[in-house]
């Protein structure tokens, strides 16, 4: 059994990437260690972190070896796992298997099945969705999404200032405490731009337009 560390911008890519190192393995498992963290603006802040372990069939082997003879480079031994890290108590994993051959070879039937499982459950999770975002409803989580977001900002742009969220039917305030802009009008166009950045966010995070719902930022000025 050979182990492949590695880190990615997402968990996918850092899979798909120690796969590869590995010579395409037809099976293998996945250790998940870290989950890639973005930060407001949705750039990667600490990149994913896993792990994958398999056996090296012969043709495997084969296979890495031509790979590597054909960039002339010798195989990466410097990510290799070491016994006493798969042996860390405090890791906490998720395990995966692939095996491509296999899935290729599913009969049509069993397909069909399946697809029609993931479009019903399409369906339902979409019917789920529409409930939990209704027209103009702000729920929890949106309300702790903006203000987890306004809070990082406010620590990016060390504003010494704090910041608190009401709900009134449609309408979502959030009040700042002091100025954050020394002058009014330049602070009413930042807060313009932000509460329509704010609301971009969530359609992009959730694809929704949500209609009906409404942002306003504000400050109390002495």
């Amino acid at each position: 059994m050979k182990s492949i560390l590695q880190e990615g911008n997402s968990i996918e890519k850092a899979i798909k990437s120690a796969w590869e190192k590995a010579g395409e393995p037809k099976e293998f498992t996945v250790k998940i260690f870290n989950k890639e963290i973005k930060n407001f603006f949705g750039f990667v802040k600490k990149t994913a972190t896993i792990s994958i372990s398999y056996d090296l069939g012969p043709q495997d082997y084969l296979k890495l070896t031509k790979s590597n003879q054909r960039i002339n480079t010798p195989i990466d031994r410097s990510c290799v796992l070491p016994n006493e890290v798969q042996r860390m108590n405090k890791i906490t994993s998720t395990t995966y298997k692939r095996n491509p051959q296999q899935v290729q070879q599913q009969p049509q039937q069993h397909h069909q099945s399946q697809q029609n499982q993931q479009e019903s459950q399409n369906r339902d999770e979409q019917q789920n969705e529409n409930q939990k975002f209704a027209y103009g409803k702000w729920n929890p989580e949106l309300v702790k999404d903006l203000n987890n977001w306004i809070d990082e900002l406010v620590k990016l742009m060390q504003l010494k200032t704090t910041f608190t969220l009401t709900v009134n039917q449609h309408l979502l305030k959030i009040i700042f405490n002091s100025p954050v802009v020394e002058n009014a009008n330049d602070e009413r166009l930042l807060f313009s731009g932000l509460a329509y950045l704010l609301m971009q966010f969530l359609k992009r995070k959730y694809k929704k337009k949500f209609g009906g719902h409404r942002l306003a930022i504000t400050s109390i000025r002495p």
